[in-house]
């Protein structure tokens, strides 16, 4: 039996082995479904969530005539 790992299959181990530490960091890790520049993945941060106020940081309306 050969013990050497073909390239293919390193690349396999690798991508799976990437994944968990995204995981326990609470990261977001997408495989990239085209990978013609070399992005296996895409790993995102969770969103902060929005503070509890208005959008509005007027205190009037912006235009004359619109409430």
């Amino acid at each position: 039996m050969e013990s050497e790992l073909d390239p293919d299959r390193i690349g396999r181990i690798g991508e799976r082995q990437f994944e968990v530490p995204c995981e326990r960091a609470g990261l977001y890790c997408n495989k990239s479904a085209v990978d013609a520049m070399g992005w296996d993945f895409i790993v995102e941060f969770p969103m902060r969530r929005p503070a509890k106020r208005s959008l509005s940081i007027n205190a009037r309306p912006i235009a004359p005539g619109f409430s």
